[in-house]
Protein backbone atom coordinates (compact mmCIF):
# COMPACT_ATOMS: atom_id res chain seq x y z
CA UNK A 1 0.00 0.00 0.00
CA UNK A 2 1.05 3.54 -0.86
CA UNK A 3 0.68 6.96 0.17
CA UNK A 4 1.16 9.66 -2.05
CA UNK A 5 1.09 14.01 -1.71
CA UNK A 6 1.71 16.34 -4.07
CA UNK A 7 2.78 19.87 -2.52
CA UNK A 8 2.40 22.86 -5.14
CA UNK A 9 4.40 26.06 -4.40
CA UNK A 10 3.93 28.87 -6.51
CA UNK A 11 7.37 28.26 -8.37
CA UNK A 12 7.50 24.11 -7.80
CA UNK A 13 6.12 20.84 -6.86
CA UNK A 14 7.06 18.47 -4.76
CA UNK A 15 6.06 15.05 -4.49
CA UNK A 16 6.72 12.43 -1.65
CA UNK A 17 5.27 8.98 -1.89
CA UNK A 18 5.36 7.04 1.14
CA UNK A 19 5.01 2.76 1.31
CA UNK A 20 2.55 1.99 4.23
CA UNK A 21 2.69 -1.06 6.33
CA UNK A 22 0.01 -3.42 5.58
CA UNK A 23 -1.47 -2.48 9.03
CA UNK A 24 -2.25 1.05 8.08
CA UNK A 25 -5.95 2.26 7.67
CA UNK A 26 -6.01 4.25 4.32
CA UNK A 27 -9.45 5.91 5.46
CA UNK A 28 -8.07 6.67 8.55
CA UNK A 29 -5.04 9.28 7.28
CA UNK A 30 -4.96 13.00 8.09
CA UNK A 31 -2.28 15.59 7.57
CA UNK A 32 -2.10 18.79 8.52
CA UNK A 33 0.35 22.00 7.00
CA UNK A 34 1.16 24.63 9.62
CA UNK A 35 4.13 26.45 10.13
CA UNK A 36 6.00 25.05 7.64
CA UNK A 37 5.61 21.60 9.02
CA UNK A 38 3.57 18.84 7.64
CA UNK A 39 2.04 16.31 9.95
CA UNK A 40 0.62 13.22 8.95
CA UNK A 41 -1.07 10.96 11.42
CA UNK A 42 -2.06 7.68 10.35
CA UNK A 43 -3.94 5.07 12.36
CA UNK A 44 -3.50 1.16 12.07
CA UNK A 45 -6.57 -1.10 11.38
CA UNK A 46 -8.65 -1.93 14.28
CA UNK A 47 -7.96 -5.68 13.59
CA UNK A 48 -4.33 -4.84 13.69
CA UNK A 49 -4.28 -3.05 17.29
CA UNK A 50 -2.58 -5.33 20.26
CA UNK A 51 -5.47 -6.60 22.59
CA UNK A 52 -5.86 -5.88 26.26
CA UNK A 53 -6.85 -9.10 28.25
CA UNK A 54 -7.71 -7.81 32.09
CA UNK A 55 -6.34 -10.54 34.43
CA UNK A 56 -8.26 -10.36 37.84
Amino acid sequence: MHWSQVHRHPSTAHRRVIALSDDADPDALSATYRDSVLRITIQRRASSQPRRIDIH
